[in-house]
């Protein structure tokens, strides 16, 4: 078939057609080049097409910007491209402009050299894991050996990562996308350049405007932080610092390539290598221990296998045999552990040095809260403060650390969930130095009710030698709500926690006269993952978005109506204090710069609520159907710095977890709630931004004051 390029058409036709069938546009482009498929339209750009000459493919990278700046963007990359002779970047072969028939439409086009091959970032995803390090330094040099060719031709990429990076079959690397290149001498000293860069690739001074060669090799090292992790460099962000929290998982890395990739990525621009051939020579003598005896690539993250214990032997074999022993006595002989799970089993990897099964207080203020949820494992730090500090608050989050993506709601993942769990054990010993003792697991109310859950308690028992309480859904909801809500406000408020498998929530009823008030709890069989589960089953051909309000109005409305009659205080309250990953999606994309301070009273301040609107709601819903770019990129104008580099790194962490069907479906829940609980009247809504942290704070509080 050939594609009609017309924007306004882009209609398929029959191959032995000159002209498009619907518009009459052209189809035999500057005639020679006949458009076969879109191979992307996502670029903020341009739209990249296949293209056959002579029956050979060709790639053609269609302008969609028309503006002057776009517009010497796109000729600049055709003359890099075109000039370059150099086996790791594309080579540029024709440039024209492309009417349309009707006159209205004029496009640049810029045809080059297809390369056969797999971007970085999705051959990551392919493999289901991490580069090794032999690969790491090999990868390394190619790139700084490309980097040293455009840099001598006084030109900077300015987007490097790994999806504009390919893999070819034969194990060379390509670097693509010049769409930002720019000249050095056009880059005056407290001059500023278009600010084009990739939100967590880019160096501090480039998204001021001012980018330089080492601009270039601070991306090269946020992509190797990629590479190396399977993590994106927002989702490790530490907006506090303004660098990356990825030590964490550098453990089966030598120290000197961690040293290098840090040095890539240093803030300031001087402590970076001054040029290409620095980091070439850096490399060559670096690699060396590498290529007698390379470390063993970091296991499928999927399989979450136990690979942290061949840590000593990977230091002896890098030379870092003193710290190798000492790992190796902490690891003396293990012991068979107890069958019988409500006993105190020993771990069959004492390097756990667990000496009860249930929470001890030994030493320090930190605690470590894991959450075995439905779909993946969860870790906190808390912090017990001395005395409650000037927010009242006794206790703090210290830190959430990486969720590890298990399933353990199904019963075949087993392995996978209990090796999860001690990776994480370890990881909180390791880094925090919290006792063994000190450390708590829970499993979350949607893993509650699984048949197999008694069998997972008994298993991470028995390797980790920590007891697993499952809490109900009841608890659950209760739990949070003393977490989020204010004293002064806990007769007024319903809390609503929609989560990936279901929703619940608590309030307050009044009882007779000097009783306490009792807890009123509700949850519902849908969360957003669940529904959009639900969706998915729709007949073939069906509209996602169209089947989402059907069985919003067959199942949601229904469900949430019937609760409301039964819960009179779900609709009586005059506050709405909204949590969980999709009421986070909402306020993020829809109000992420709001100040929090705007809320009448202290405790409320101190809480940290967004306020939100109703109709917050239909526009969260009407983006999600909609525009994706619209979607993803809300208004920051009005930002401060630090607001804006938190909303990137939250913005960039929705688009992680939630697929776009998780949003529209997450959408309905939502506005079904909003309908059928009168939102509209309510006399405030707010989304609660500790609510992530009142659920493990709550437990270890509890657990707390068991012990006492």
């Amino acid at each position: 078939m050939s594609q009609c390029i017309n924007p306004n058409c882009k209609c398929s036709n029959p191959d032995d057609t000159l002209f498009c069938q619907k518009c009459g546009s052209e189809l035999l482009l500057a005639g020679r080049y006949r458009v076969t498929s879109l191979l992307s339209g996502k670029g903020g750009f341009a739209d990249t097409y296949e293209v056959l000459h002579h029956n050979v493919p060709k790639v053609m990278k269609v302008l969609k910007q028309q503006n002057q700046k776009a517009m010497e963007l796109f000729k600049r990359e055709f003359q890099v491209l075109q000039q370059s002779n150099h086996p790791g970047i594309p080579k540029a072969e024709d440039f024209f402009e492309f009417t349309t028939r009707d006159k209205q439409t004029s496009l640049s086009c810029l045809v080059m050299e297809k390369i056969v091959g797999k971007d970085l970032e999705e051959y990551i995803k392919e493999i289901g894991r991490p580069i090794d390090e032999k690969c790491a330094w090999e990868w390394l040099s190619q790139l700084a050996q490309i980097l040293a060719e455009i840099h001598h031709q006084q030109l900077l990429h300015r987007d490097i990562k790994p999806s504009n990076i390919i893999l070819q079959p034969d194990g060379q690397l390509v670097l693509i996308d010049f769409g930002a290149v720019k000249q050095i001498p056009t880059i005056q000293p407290g001059g500023q350049s278009t600010c084009i860069y990739t939100p967590g690739y880019a160096a501090p001074e480039q998204e001021r405007g001012h980018p330089g060669i080492q601009s270039d090799f601070f991306s090269l090292g946020r992509t190797f932080v990629y590479l190396l992790t399977g993590k994106d460099p927002t989702v490790l962000g530490n907006p506090h610092t303004n660098g990356l929290d990825w030590h964490p998982y550098t453990s089966h890395l030598s120290p000197a390539l961690v040293q290098f990739i840090d040095r890539l990525m240093e803030p300031s621009v001087e402590n970076r290598p001054a040029n290409a051939q620095e980091i070439l020579a850096y490399i060559e003598k670096g690699r060396q221990p590498a290529l007698i005896s390379p470390p063993p690539p970091m296991p499928d993250p999927v399989a979450n296998k136990p690979w942290k214990i061949l840590l000593p032997l990977l230091l002896l074999l890098l030379g870092g045999a003193i710290w190798g022993a000492i790992a190796l006595t902490k690891n003396p002989n293990s012991q068979t552990a107890a069958n019988n799970p409500t006993a105190s089993p020993v771990p069959t990897n004492s390097n756990l040095q667990c000496s009860t099964s249930t929470l001890v207080k030994k030493s320090g203020n930190l605690y470590g809260v894991i959450e075995v949820g439905s779909t993946g494992i969860k870790t906190e730090v808390i912090q017990e403060l001395a005395v409650p500090n000037e927010d009242n608050l006794k206790f703090k989050s210290r830190e959430d650390t990486e969720t590890k993506d298990t399933t353990p709601s199904d019963p075949q993942a087993q392995a996978e969930s209990v090796s999860a769990v001690k990776d994480k054990i370890k990881e909180i010993q390791e880094r925090f130095q919290i006792p063994c003792e000190q450390i708590v697991i829970y499993g979350s109310s949607g893993l509650a009710q699984e048949s197999h859950k008694d069998a997972l308690a008994a298993a991470i028992g028995q390797e980790t030698g920590r007891k697993v309480k499952f809490i109900s859904v009841e608890e659950e909801a209760i739990l949070a709500f003393d977490g989020i809500v204010p004293s002064a406000r806990r007769n007024q408020v319903v809390t609503i926690d929609i989560g990936s498998g279901n929703t619940k929530g608590a309030y307050l009823e009044s009882t007779q006269p000097g009783q306490p008030d009792k807890y009123t709890t509700f949850g519902i069989p849908f969360g957003t993952k669940s529904f959009t589960k639900i969706i998915d089953k729709r007949p073939a051909g069906a509209d996602f978005i169209t089947t989402a309000t059907t069985e919003k109005d067959k199942l949601l409305i229904p469900e949430i109506r019937n609760l409301a009659g039964r819960k009179p205080g779900l609709q009586n309250l005059p506050r709405v204090y909204l949590a969980g990953g999709i009421s986070w999606a909402l306020f993020t994309l829809v109000r992420p710069c709001q100040p929090e301070q705007t809320i009448e009273t202290q405790e409320e301040r101190i809480a940290r609520y967004g306020r939100l609107r109703p109709e917050d709601i239909n526009t969260f819903y009407n983006n999600a159907i909609g525009d994706q770019k619209t979607l993803f990129k809300p208004d920051l104008s009005q930002c401060t710095p630090e607001q804006r580099k938190i909303a990137e790194v939250d913005i960039a962490k929705i688009q992680k977890i939630f697929k776009r069907d998780n949003l529209i479906a997450g959408a309905e829940v939502l506005r079904a709630l909003a309908s059928e609980l009168n939102f509209a009247q309510k006399e405030r809504i707010f989304f609660a931004r500790e609510s992530i942290h009142a659920l493990p704070i709550g437990y270890l509080k509890q657990q707390l004051e068991n012990l006492q």
